[in-house]
């Protein structure tokens, strides 16, 4: 059985894990300023060329002055882990620090590119969602790389402190760097001061001249950027005001439905709404993957694609991965419009369909406004309102009051005889001019009164049809502003 490796000091640290054998040329190297890993933190790569260089032009056997490449890599990863060791908080462990992880520092260091330009953070506004904003700038600072070379996200996601009681986790080639620093990110050190000097500027570009500045300003003479950013936090996100979102979002979970009828709800406007509500639930009320999918298919009820949920429910991607859910519903709604025509094309055969129906109904009577729902005809064919004096061939026409009395009695007597054989009533006597004359008015009443029925009937459909043609424009208007 071999013998437990032994790793005290730098010296034992480049025998055992750098192959370095040649006392002399491990004796350089530890006077370049390879005493111990501690005296590496400040260190860069440029530091490391130059002392492998010295050494390299020292005099002596080829043997004590040999550094191959290999070696000088492992060198500039050792630099790099402690770093890394310093950052973390963690104890400068010799025999931790195989080849293979320091090298993944080394990676996780220099792996980060310049050209990764973060997304911009909105300025503050009363109506900004709270949440969304303090995301953002979560965001954009896991993007920036401060002076240590790492993200500055660990300003905000720790205070510094840790307790010297509670174990330190193990660092494996699976671990996640970026999650153990925010959680055990140093606040103290020249890095931390140049870090914490650029979130200020950052927090003061977004909030100057808003009403969020007067919460930070007082740190403005420090610049301390983690107390004003806490102070923010505090402000608009803090217990009280995520326990009413809390509500809020669990409020809009339990009503929230998409049927895609609507133009004012469309799906994108529909899925930010249930995820963000889903986001405001807080970090420590959040729903699994699963529940959210299901969450999402109870407030999905779009007719027609009622078969999502089992086909989803047999997916094992699509039952796990809310994201992946929302993607496929939205292929499906994608293929449905496809099959069944746009909504401008089903809108205008709807008002079509009603205006036929509408004349077929005014052709049967059954138009909707009309007293009887039958057109009136004329009582009596013979009556006419158009004639102006006594007519010979149609003495039972009908005349004008002044044209009556102006008529001569041979006149009356024909135009009496004519009513009565075509069975006109009359009131009163048989000689009565004026009560011939009112029995014909009372006809002729009747006659114009299913005119004018009748032409309010032709008003009324004319109006409606005019009405129907507006909402059409409106929803071709709606439709355009939609592509």
């Amino acid at each position: 059985m071999a013998a437990a490796i032994v790793i005290n000091d730098m010296e034992d640290y480049l025998i055992e894990r750098l192959d370095v054998l040649n006392n002399t040329l491990r004796n350089r190297i530890l006077d370049e300023g390879f005493e111990d890993m501690e005296s590496l933190v400040q260190k860069d790569e440029d530091w490391v060329k130059d002392a492998c260089t010295s050494v390299r032009k020292s005099g002596g056997a080829d043997a004590t002055r040999r550094i191959t490449a290999n070696l000088r890599q492992n060198m500039i990863a050792l630099v790099y882990w402690a770093r890394l060791m310093y950052l973390l908080q963690r104890p400068y462990d010799y025999l931790e620090a195989t080849v293979p992880l320091i090298h993944k520092a080394y990676e996780w260091f220099t792996s980060r590119k310049a050209d990764d330009e973060p997304a911009a953070v909105q300025t503050y506004s009363e109506t900004v969602n709270k949440r969304d904003w303090f995301q953002s700038m979560e965001n954009y600072l896991a993007c920036t790389t401060g002076s240590a070379g790492v993200p500055i996200l660990y300003l905000v996601t720790t205070d510094g402190v840790i307790d010297p009681a509670a174990p330190v986790p193990p660092i494996t080639e699976d671990t996640d760097l970026d999650v153990m620093l925010s959680q055990r990110g140093i606040h103290e050190g020249k890095w931390f001061k140049q870090d914490n000097s650029t979130l200020w500027t950052f927090l003061h570009k977004i909030c100057f001249g808003t009403k969020a500045y007067q919460t930070i300003e007082q740190f403005q003479r420090a610049k301390n950027g983690t107390s004003a950013y806490r102070a923010l936090k505090n402000m608009y996100l803090g217990a009280d005001v995520q326990k009413l979102m809390r509500v809020e979002a669990d409020r809009i979970l339990k009503t929230i439905r998409f049927d895609g009828r609507s133009s004012r709800f469309p799906y994108h406007v529909f899925t930010p709404q249930l995820t963000g509500a889903i986001r405001d639930l807080g970090p420590d009320d959040q729903p699994s993957e699963p529940r959210k999918v299901e969450i999402f298919l109870n407030a999905f009820q779009v007719p027609g694609l009622h078969h999502v949920r089992s086909t989803i429910s047999r997916d094992p991607i699509l039952r796990n991965s809310l994201e992946a859910t929302m993607e496929f519903c939205a292929e499906q709604m994608a293929q449905l419009k496809t099959m069944h025509g746009s909504p401008f094309q089903r809108a205008l055969a709807a008002v079509e369909h009603d205006e036929t129906t509408d004349d077929e109904a005014g052709h049967d009577g059954n138009r909707k406004g009309t007293k009887t729902g039958k057109r009136k005809s004329r009582k009596y064919p013979n009556s006419s309102k158009h004639a102006t004096a006594f007519d010979e061939n149609d003495p039972s026409a009908y005349v004008p009051k002044e044209v009556w009395q102006n008529m001569t009695a041979e006149e009356k007597e024909a135009a009496r005889a004519s009513r009565e054989e075509l069975g006109i009533p009359t009131s009163g006597s048989r000689g009565s001019a004026n009560g011939d004359q009112s029995e014909e008015e009372s006809t002729q009443d009747e006659t114009d009164s299913a005119q004018e029925e009748e032409s309010d009937s032709e008003q009324e459909a004319l109006a409606k049809k005019k009405r129907k043609l507006a909402w059409l424009e409106r929803e071709i208007a709606k439709l355009r502003a939609e592509l």
